[in-house]
């Protein structure tokens, strides 16, 4: 046994009352006799018994072991001190097996480097095993009320408390996008969801944030070219084709040299699983930091395990971004396509029954919302109306947000803050 641990069962015997409130587990400890002691001493504590000598002797039946930790030498006020030390060396020992199992992982003919890879950085996230997020009700009042002034003092100052989505009714609605929280936005094809996805990343970018973009739709260049019309004013047809006058290369390589200091960083690889773009995510994360996870679009990932049903690896892929918001700390907004069966109703409007699988994804989501334009459908529609709708939400209201598009410069604004561009379901 090692001499921290003999130290800190000493110092237990000593302070008994704090046996129960130890960030430790019995298989921290370096051996099996120290883990026994240590859960012999935790069963006694709660059963409300007297942890002393003799009544943890019983309890062992090894009046040796615990005579060999009474003579050790340890303070009490060292305890915090002991418990850090023996965390560290268990972490060090998980980290060397972990270590073995992996060298001898891929010597196996069959091995698969991306599953290899997801089990070591869902090892070395897991810390020493101990759950850091228990809270007394105390601390958790404490850090509410400490989180409600800091958001009024942002307010205060004109601020968004989230990250910014850059639209002036949305970030007033939704408080902006909240760290921790899975954003779900699905449309129609035409509807512009993959150019409302780039207007949300610039305007975040333009705040400030750092933001990571998984596009398994369309390339880089692609959803360059569409940031470059927007930003620029020079239509999306002519840059594509090339057929720009002078001012309008001008318009193009001023756009060009903002939109580099962007901090934005494109993964575009098709069929890409969730789990790979968690690895992208903890790379940008390390290198840049990332505030902001935007994916385009659920359907077009393949799920890491790809051998079940559909509808459970709709909630598979799902859950496993809603994990990215919360392990990362950061929101993650998540595009769908959403099925046929909108066309085909009087109302177009989307709701959350036109999600296929919709079940699995509202189980997840913590915001559900669908962008929809009648001009889609209704030629004497305006063509630069878009309505946003926030079908599910469960940290607010839901209802519409009206927002200016713009298909010429794949470009999205604010409508028209003073017509009451929100409207309450």
């Amino acid at each position: 046994m090692r001499t921290d641990e003999q130290a800190l069962f000493a110092a237990l015997l000593q302070n008994p009352d704090s046996v129960l409130e130890l960030e430790v587990t019995a298989d921290d400890f370096s051996s099996a006799d120290g883990a026994r002691l240590f859960s012999a001493m935790q069963t006694i504590a709660s059963r409300g018994a007297q942890l002393d000598g003799p009544t943890l002797s019983q309890e062992l039946g090894d009046y040796r072991l615990v005579s060999d930790a009474m003579q050790a030498a340890g303070s009490p006020r060292n305890i915090q001190h002991y418990v850090e030390s023996i965390q560290k060396a268990s972490r060090l020992r998980q980290l060397n097996e972990l270590c073995g199992h992996i060298a001898a992982a891929t010597k196996a003919t069959d091995a698969d480097p991306d599953a290899l890879t997801d089990r070591v950085m869902a090892d070395l996230s897991q810390g020493s095993g101990v759950s850091k997020n228990t809270w007394a009700m105390s601390d958790v009042m404490a850090d509410a009320l400490q989180a409600i002034t800091e958001a009024k003092e942002t307010r205060r100052k004109g601020g968004t408390v989230g990250v910014s989505t850059g639209f002036s009714v949305l970030d007033k609605v939704m408080g902006g996008l909240r760290s921790g929280r899975l954003y779900v936005v699905g449309a129609r094809p035409k509807m512009g969801k993959t150019s409302w996805a780039l207007a949300l990343q610039s305007n975040a970018a333009r705040a400030g944030h750092n933001v990571g973009f998984a596009s398994s739709e369309m390339s880089a260049q692609e959803c360059g070219m569409r940031w470059l019309a927007a930003a620029s004013g020079v239509s999306a047809t002519s840059i594509q084709t090339g057929e720009l006058s002078d001012a309008d290369e001008m318009r193009v390589a001023k756009a060009s040299n903002l939109l580099s200091e962007y901090p934005i960083n494109v993964f575009d690889q098709a069929g890409v699983t969730p789990g790979r773009i968690r690895r992208q995510c903890l790379a940008w994360q390390r290198r840049y930091g990332l505030d902001l996870l935007v994916v385009d679009y659920l359907q077009r990932l393949k799920p890491d395990d790809d051998g079940e049903r559909r509808d459970l690896t709709v909630g598979q892929m799902t859950r496993a971004f809603k994990n990215v918001a919360r392990d990362l700390n950061i929101p993650v907004v998540l595009l769908v396509q959403l099925s046929r069966g909108v066309d085909q109703r009087d109302d177009r409007r989307p709701l959350p029954t036109d999600m296929r699988d919709s079940g699995e994804i509202e189980q997840e989501a913590d915001v559900v919302s669908f962008i929809y334009r009648d001009s889609v459908y209704n030629e004497g529609a305006d063509p630069n109306e878009s309505e946003f709708l926030i079908r599910m939400n469960r940290h607010g209201e839901t209802g519409r947000v009206r927002l200016h598009f713009d298909p010429k410069y794949q470009r999205w604004l604010d409508f028209d803050i003073a017509a009451h561009d929100w409207e309450v379901a």
